[in-house]
């Protein structure tokens, strides 16, 4: 995987977004039209796509590493979380946005862009990576990340945690995933060619829907928090460079640190902002730091790739 090849990736997802954006504008993608293919992307197509490349990878990862995998994703969430606790204070965030940066720092976008740029830069046999940090990202988001949430505010009516939250066709998927590629199992070939055809819609209305979503946000507006693009900076150019390094410097299997990388790169994730209009809180600055992290994403994952260059 060269830097030439991660940029030119990149660019493609642009263009795609570009032209969601475009739809947007000439009205042929609606507010309405995009959250129905978000929920389709996010409980149907992202799903699939993640099971088609478990069933589709030409290698396979041994067991041994695939348990240093959970181990060593546990980790990086751990350092996560508690960068969400101190990047916020020390860029001096606003008390009354701190969670929103907390969840930013902590959830970012594994799958709408971390599993398609995987599997169209490292090919499906690495998506298994992606699978694990999924499956921690579900199990913690609506426990860590709905407490985040409501941490200093009265939420109305707002349910604690619930062991149906985690019952998502996300979650399920992933453990089904896991568990075929742990034994070895395999599909009839119809069934996966129906995956397969399914999970491959995923890249484009994911990049449309991304574009819908930018054409809502005021950029004068973005280019005047200085906060924010200092929050931008550490969060997804330094701190990925930093995990980077200590990845590379401790795990031999360079794919592996490069996925990790990746992912650890990967801008803002936008189910912190779902679960805000679940919970009724005031969702702005989660809109905008998704939005810059991901207009920002083509130049800060270029630059993190080439810093830590695991090949």
């Amino acid at each position: 995987m060269s830097t030439a090849a991660v940029i030119e990736q990149l660019v493609v997802f642009v263009i795609l977004i570009a032209t969601g954006y475009l739809m947007y504008r000439k009205e042929i993608l609606t507010d309405d039209t995009a959250k129905h293919i978000s929920a389709l992307i996010t409980n149907l197509c992202n799903p699939m796509l993640m099971l088609a490349s478990i069933l589709n990878a030409e290698e396979r990862v041994p067991h041994e590493r695939l348990l240093l995998t959970f181990a060593v994703v546990a980790v990086i969430y751990a350092v996560l979380i508690l960068m969400g606790f101190l990047i916020p204070r020390l860029l001096g965030i606003r008390v009354e946005e701190r969670n929103a940066y907390h969840m930013m720092c902590v959830y970012g976008n594994t799958g709408f862009i971390g599993i398609p740029l995987v599997q169209a830069l490292l090919g499906n046999s690495a998506v298994i990576y992606v699978t694990v940090f999924n499956l921690y990202f579900n199990l913690l988001v609506y426990t860590h990340g709905k407490w985040i949430l409501k941490r200093g505010r009265k939420v109305e009516g707002e349910p604690g945690f619930r062991l149906k939250d985690l019952m998502t066709p996300g979650f399920l998927l992933s453990v089904l995933s896991l568990l075929i590629y742990w034994f070895n199992l395999s599909l009839p070939l119809v069934v996966t060619k129906a995956v397969t055809t399914i999970g491959n819609s995923t890249t484009f209305l994911s990049m449309a829907v991304l574009g819908v979503s930018l054409s809502a946000v005021k950029v004068a507006s973005l280019l005047k928090d200085l906060r924010l693009h200092l929050f931008v900076l550490v969060r997804f150019v330094a701190l990925p460079i930093a995990i980077g390094l200590v990845l590379k410097a401790f795990l031999k299997d360079p794919v592996m640190v490069a996925v990790l990388t990746i992912i650890c790169g990967v801008p803002a994730g936008n189910m912190p902002l779902m679960l805000s209009h679940e919970m009724r809180l005031p969702t702005k600055t989660l809109t905008y730091g998704i939005a810059w992290s991901t207009m920002l994403s083509v130049v800060t994952l270029a630059v993190v790739l080439f810093v830590v260059h695991p090949f």
